[in-house]
């Protein structure tokens, strides 16, 4: 009878955290590639925000983290709203310059993105919440 109450017990407190987070305001992000060929992009919150400009100063080392986007293409990013309170990074890699590194040179290289975007809640909100990735020529 024990067992039962304690499972009982923990299916309350596991029904009762859930139910707190889903209740949690969400964001979509949608990224946009206006450009000419795929993208690669990967997202970090504000807190995990680099200070450097390069690869290496990202969590993101491995060509693994980074979700590719057809041209012409966009994907909307669900984000719980307290998470982007403190700003959102994304960093995009053209197909092209993706193609030029195999895994290891990629985690060993040190200026690989093409574009870097370092945006705070309210720079995203003013952009309706989507980022625009268009060629640079």
């Amino acid at each position: 009878m024990k067992k039962i109450n304690f499972i009982m017990y923990l299916f309350c407190l596991l029904l009762c955290s859930c139910t707190e987070k889903c209740n949690e305001e969400h964001v979509d992000v949608t990224i946009c590639n206006n450009s000419s060929e795929k993208i690669y992009y990967a997202v970090e919150f504000g807190r995990n925000i680099p200070k450097g400009d390069s690869l290496k100063s990202s969590s993101f080392r491995y060509k693994d983290y980074f979700v590719s986007l057809d041209a012409g293409q966009k994907d909307a990013i669900d984000f719980q709203k307290r998470y982007l309170y403190d700003g959102l990074q994304m960093l995009i890699i053209k197909s092209s310059t993706m193609d030029m590194y195999d895994n290891k040179s990629f985690y060993e290289a040190d200026d690989v993105c093409d574009k870097r975007f370092i945006l705070s809640y309210n720079e995203l909100e003013k952009m309706g919440f989507t980022i625009q990735y268009e060629d640079d020529f």
